[in-house]
């Protein structure tokens, strides 16, 4: 009991995205026109948005200051490297989905 006063709260999160490529689709004879994003955007997006100017703005604007898990961290390079440490974002290989974890934050 004494443990739960003192202890540190963690916190996990997942969010799914699903992205679509959007743009001219050139028609050529026996192509449908169908089928979803390619496997170098799919990639190219995750590179994205596991970059350090997207956690940062995540940093910035998502209030992380304000959680009872970062109050202590004052230095702005400190918590970008902590939510660096603690997101991992992974492109599904069946479904095309990209997937974030948020772990012990």
């Amino acid at each position: 009991m004494l443990y739960c006063l003192f202890a540190r709260p963690l916190y996990t999160g997942k969010a799914s995205l699903l992205v679509s490529e959007i743009g001219l689709t050139l028609l050529t004879s026996g192509d449908s026109g169908a089928g979803g994003p390619s496997d170098t955007f799919l990639y190219t997006q995750t590179t994205v948005l596991d970059s350090t100017p997207i956690i940062r703005a995540a940093v910035d604007n998502g209030n992380f200051s304000q959680m009872a898990t970062s109050k202590s961290v004052k230095n702005p390079s400190t918590s970008l490297a902590l939510v660096q440490n603690n997101v991992d974002i992974e492109l599904g290989q069946k479904d095309g989905i990209i997937n974030n974890h948020v772990h012990g934050l």
